[in-house]
């Protein structure tokens, strides 16, 4: 059974640690959306996980991610 995200979240409250991902989680989250093969979905799997992510680091770059992902905003 996977981690929910809401006992995740507690599981790092109970450590007294924030959830703060670093450049290499960004760059591993990247790296499996470019290998998406359909550039419309890997365009908007990496603009929903951009959201998610710019919470998480007060430094996260959302250009360079959506770089890193290979994502090119398509016609529809």
């Amino acid at each position: 059974m996977a981690l929910s995200l809401q006992a995740a979240m507690q599981k790092d409250k109970t450590t007294g640690k924030s959830v703060e991902l670093q450049h290499r989680h960004f760059a591993f989250i990247a790296a499996v959306i470019a290998d998406i093969p359909d550039a419309g979905q890997r365009y908007e799997m990496a603009y929903h996980f951009a959201l998610a992510c710019r919470g998480t680091n007060k430094v996260f770059d959302h250009d360079r991610f959506m770089r890193a992902c290979k994502a090119i905003k398509v016609a529809c």
